[in-house]
């Protein structure tokens, strides 16, 4: 998330982490001090229906307790990024592993 807050221009001071409880588990949670909250998840493995992914991490936004009142951005980690045609219909942000080391070394 630190390089990507960085590509994305982000200046706010943040904290990295994740969400457990007896009900969600959130893979990423970005804290950000300029009122914006990141709920990421995390799938290295085959993704069979990306709507079906998108439905679960709707459902993980809203089960996490946004004590804050902060703005949600909505990120998906994929092992390899999907089509445009995919990632362009929802209001989430996606990520294959390429788009991850892209810039870092």
């Amino acid at each position: 998330m630190p390089v990507i807050y960085d590509r994305e221009g982000v200046n706010a001071a943040f904290e990295i982490g994740e969400y457990w409880d007896k009900h969600v588990q959130i893979d990423v949670v970005g804290l950000r001090d300029d009122h914006w909250t990141d709920i990421g998840e995390c799938k290295w493995g085959t993704v069979r229906s990306h709507e079906k992914l998108l439905e679960d991490l709707e459902k993980k936004v809203r089960a996490y307790l946004n004590t804050r009142g902060a703005i949600i951005g909505k990120r998906l980690f994929l092992r390899k990024k999907p089509s445009a045609k995919v990632t362009e219909a929802s209001a989430v942000n996606w990520y294959g592993l390429e788009d991850l080391y892209e810039g870092i070394g």
